[in-house]
């Protein structure tokens, strides 16, 4: 399995957050520190490799949407 480049894991979070959010919040919601990263930002994330963890934020909000 190819390693997903910086840019193509930005491209797959940038369209999570639109289900919820219009663009240009979501493009702040990618850019703005949130608590339940521990006040980090996920496009800081994303940038570091830990795109994983702004996918497991997201798909929390995921279930908690569904349930």
């Amino acid at each position: 399995m190819r390693k997903q480049s910086q840019q193509e894991a930005i491209d797959a979070i940038r369209l999570r957050p639109v289900e919820y959010y219009s663009p240009e919040e979501a493009e702040l919601w990618l850019n703005s520190p949130h608590t339940q990263l521990e006040g980090r930002r996920a496009m800081n994330l994303i940038r570091a490799g830990k795109a994983q963890e702004v996918h497991r934020f997201l798909d929390r909000l995921d279930a908690d949407a569904y349930s």
